[in-house]
Parts: C-alpha cells; sequence; structure tokens
C-alpha cells in the first residue's frame, strides 16, 4: 500500500470526525422561550410578544410579532427583538423566541388575534436572562383571557438536526434492507449464493443513494428544524442525483465497466466528507430555526413513497431488466416495509 493511498485514507478519516467541536469559537447562542398553544392555529393566527419591567406592565414593549394584529389591544410600531439570532418563528402550535444576548428577564404578556376575537394574558411569568438560557410556556385560551402556565420540562420542545437524529436509523435501514434482498434473491429469484454479491451489490449502491435522501432531505422540511438543517437536506438531495446519474451511466456501460465501479466507490467517501464539510459550513454559528413546514406524519408519507418509487424504478433499470417490473416493485415494497416496522419497534 502505497504512502499516497495512507495519507488519503487518514485524511479520509480526519474529515469523518464530527466537527462540533469548532462550534466551540463561535458566538454564544441566544436565550430561547417557546410558546406552546393549545388548540390554537398559530400560523393563521396574529401574535404579539410583549416586555415589560414589572408584573403591572405600565409601559409594555413589543418584542416580537407573528401575522397580522390589528385590535385596539396590540401594540404598533416596529418589535424591539430583531437583528443577529433575534427572531420569532411559528408553526402548527408553537412559537419561538430567540433574542441575543438574552430577553433580559423581562416579565412578557401575549396578545392573540384570532376569527373568534383578541385575547390577551397577564404579565406573569420572566423570559430568560441569560444566553443560552430556555423556557417553554403553555398557552390556553380561557374564555376572553389567555392562560399561561409553565410547561413540564419533559415536555419543552427538542430541535434536533436530522444528521444527529437520524444517521443510526440511515444504518439500521441499509443492513435491513440488504438482508430483505438477500432473502428476496435466494427464495424468490433462486439465485445460487455465489450470484447473490451483484445483486446486493447493486442494491447496496441503490441504497446508497436513496437512503440520504430519505432520513436527512425529507426530516429537515419538518416544523421547527434550524435553517442550517434546511441547507444540509437540500445539499444531500443534489449530491443524491448527481451520484444516481454516476450510478445510472455506470450501468448502462457495456465495456470497461470496472473504471466506472471505482467511479462509484471513489465517489461514496467524497459523496460523504462533503456531506460533512458542508454541514460544519452551514452550521458554524447559525443557530436559526425555520418555523414552517410538513407535519410528521406527512414527512414519512413523502419519504416512503420517494423510497418506494425510486428503488423500484433502479432495480428494474440497473438490473438491466433482469428482474421484471412487478418483481423490483414487491422487493423495493418488502425492503421499505421491513426498515419501517423495524425502526417503528426500535426506535
Amino acid at each position: 500500500m502505497s504512502k499516497k493511498f495512507l495519507i488519503f485514507l487518514l485524511l479520509l478519516a480526519f474529515a469523518g470526525i464530527p466537527l462540533q467541536s469548532a462550534l466551540a469559537n463561535a458566538a454564544a447562542p441566544p436565550s430561547w422561550a417557546w410558546f406552546i398553544f393549545k388548540d390554537v392555529d398559530v400560523e393563521q393566527a396574529g401574535i404579539q410578544l410583549i416586555g415589560c419591567e414589572t408584573l403591572a406592565c405600565a409601559d409594555p414593549v413589543l418584542l416580537h410579532q407573528h401575522g397580522q394584529c390589528q385590535s385596539d389591544v396590540c401594540l404598533e410600531g416596529s418589535p424591539l427583538l430583531s437583528g443577529y439570532n433575534s427572531e420569532f418563528r411559528c408553526g402548527q402550535n408553537k412559537c419561538i423566541s430567540s433574542a441575543y444576548p438574552s430577553h433580559d428577564g423581562l416579565y412578557f404578556k401575549i396578545i392573540l388575534q384570532t376569527e373568534e376575537g383578541v385575547f390577551t394574558s397577564d404579565a406573569k411569568y420572566q423570559l430568560p436572562a441569560s444566553y443560552a438560557e430556555e423556557a417553554a410556556w403553555d398557552i390556553k385560551v380561557r374564555n376572553e383571557a389567555l392562560l399561561i402556565t409553565p410547561t413540564p420540562k419533559d415536555e419543552i420542545p427538542v430541535i434536533e438536526d436530522p444528521l444527529g437524529k437520524n444517521l443510526g436509523k440511515l444504518f439500521f435501514s441499509l443492513g435491513t434492507e440488504l438482508v430483505v434482498a438477500a432473502l428476496f434473491f435466494s427464495m424468490v429469484s433462486k439465485l445460487k449464493f455465489a450470484e447473490l454479491y451483484p445483486k446486493l451489490g447493486m442494491i447496496f449502491l441503490i441504497n446508497f443513494a436513496t437512503l440520504p435522501v430519505v432520513w436527512l432531505y425529507f426530516p429537515s422540511l419538518g416544523y421547527f428544524q434550524h435553517e442550517r438543517a434546511r441547507s444540509f437536506g437540500a445539499f444531500i438531495l443534489v449530491a443524491s442525483l448527481i451520484y444516481t446519474a454516476i450510478f445510472f451511466f455506470v450501468y448502462r456501460l457495456e465495456t470497461k465497466r470496472i473504471w466506472g465501479f471505482m467511479a462509484i466507490f471513489i465517489s461514496m467517501p467524497l459523496y460523504a466528507v462533503c456531506s460533512l464539510f458542508f454541514s460544519f459550513a452551514v452550521s458554524y454559528g447559525n443557530i436559526q430555526v425555520a418555523g414552517a413546514g410538513i407535519s410528521a406524519s406527512m414527512i414519512i408519507v413523502q419519504a416512503e413513497l420517494f423510497a418506494l418509487a425510486a428503488e423500484t424504478v433502479m432495480i428494474y433499470q440497473y438490473s438491466r431488466k433482469t428482474i421484471p417490473l412487478k418483481q423490483s416493485l414487491i422487493l423495493a415494497l418488502a425492503m421499505n416495509l421491513a426498515s419501517f416496522l423495524g425502526g417503528q419497534f426500535l426506535f
């Protein structure tokens, strides 16, 4: 083994180490405040977060606003909290307020305007007072007022990046689908043991194109995802499409396919390394949150339909149509069903 190849392997190993430690040099995170509305679709509502120096709230200040609040009780003017890492995002039944360096421990009130009317709360609780501090409150509509209570610690929302949350699930899906494919080729296609390797290699390469999209791109479309996760998910989608195009070109070669497969296997670590570097590049100091998104159930439906359609077509095409389209569909369905049910049981 040449020295150059050893150096290349070492570079890949170091590149694969999570680069989160470098984030220690980034600016301190802001303070966070979650507001969890019960039985209220906040996306269609107008919401104001009001800051107060005292419980009496003699001099209210508009800190954040979502949507339109046009009632006489609403405050006019521009929100006080704006700029670097200070934002107000709402989606489904939640809103999150971030303030840099913090919310200064102000007492707060909430003004909510919906089709049913305008509801206000009393200034009873204080917002976070230091950077990186986090708090959450449940908000219920009671008669013509808002009732605010602290959210239990174990119920405070947690924003998890798909890469950290789903990487283990990705590898589980890869292993599960290879096992199902091996059983299918042995029992249905009646392939001999020596004939399994090319087919399983094909399934592995197909999964390398589809599973990152399923586990890293689609989850990034959910509610309350970091902007960096959205950017990383988009990168994964584009990289997977490029990898699939290379894969498709190689499998259509009639001669010298060995060079094509070498290109595929070289592109695989490059794909992984570039993904890690891109993840670091977009995450360094970036903790902004996107409130809008799609529901978890819709993410599952879209991801599973994508995997089923993509894997069916790829199995059929890359097998040079030696696996009929119907069998390709059955195999893709069996692999994804086993992966989904196994993931539900283990995770």
